[in-house]
């Protein structure tokens, strides 16, 4: 296990042990239900259970400086602007069914435990915020970042993963199993796939900028590519390669690749091994 995973790991079980409050710290619960998704707005903490009934509970401020309310199928947290506390530390608790879609907008930090469902999860990061969820299988995962903020993936095992990132923001899974990947990053931002891992079927890449892909352990069937800028990509094997590149990017693989290739600039398609 490298660092980055026990980091991932841990992400995950901070929140649950901040929980073990203190007597003096206020903690009340919140009657909502018939929500599937979930905004934390604010520098705040969620952690989200999925499978279970629901439940919401607030630590560490007063009922008149918490902003809980659900408007249709959403569930929104944070701090209305009226709070007498400028920066209250508020930690969320909400336990849901079924969970479709979940929001950090601004610096929060939401923690996700395991998520097993076929039904599509979208997981979205706007500003410098992070999501870090433990174990995810499911059919089909949209992770998005538009800012500087990270999704962190320990486990995961999807049919269909797009990856869209604008920004400098980071995606990083620790282990992946997908069938079709496909991954737009307009920025500095970059994907990474830290352990050996397997795209079943096709990994399709459209970079614009000196963002990347890191996926030195991962093997792909068919690896599509259009770099526009400097960024890179490194794949571990794959048996077909088609890449476009403007600029000075690169695509990297080892082992045998029938490739495809079309190049301006200084860029190039690679075998490293």
């Amino acid at each position: 296990m490298t660092l980055k995973d026990s980091l991932i790991l841990v992400g995950c079980l901070v929140f649950s042990a901040s929980l073990s409050v203190r007597a003096e710290v206020s903690v009340y619960e919140v009657e909502f239900s018939d929500f599937d998704e979930v905004i934390l707005e604010g520098s705040h903490e969620l952690e989200l259970s999925v499978g279970a009934p629901f439940d919401i509970r607030v630590q560490g401020a007063s009922t008149r400086d918490v902003l809980v309310a659900q408007e249709g199928h959403t569930l929104h947290l944070g701090i209305p602007k009226r709070s007498s506390q400028k920066n209250p530390q508020v930690k969320f608790r909400v336990s849901l069914p079924i969970l479709k879609k979940a929001v950090v907008a601004s610096s929060g930090h939401l923690f996700l435990q395991s998520v097993s469902s076929t039904e599509p999860l979208t997981l979205t990061v706007k500003g410098s915020g992070a999501i870090y969820a433990k174990s995810l299988t499911v059919d089909e995962l949209t992770a998005q970042i538009g800012g500087s903020g990270r999704i962190e993936v320990a486990s995961a095992e999807v049919s269909t993963l797009v990856n869209n990132i604008g920004g400098s923001g980071n995606t990083v899974f620790g282990d992946l199993t997908a069938g079709n990947v496909s991954v737009s990053i307009a920025g500095a931002g970059d994907l990474e796939i830290l352990n050996p891992s397997k795209i079943i079927y096709s990994l399709t890449a459209n970079l614009s900028g000196s963002g990347g892909i890191a996926a030195k352990t991962t093997d792909i069937d068919h690896l599509s590519t259009n770099v526009i800028g400097s960024g890179d990509i490194e794949v571990a094997t794959a048996s077909t390669i088609r890449a476009n590149i403007i600029g000075s990017g690169n695509v990297r693989y080892r082992g045998e690749a029938s490739v495809s290739s079309s190049v301006l600039g200084s860029g190039e398609v690679e075998r490293i091994d």
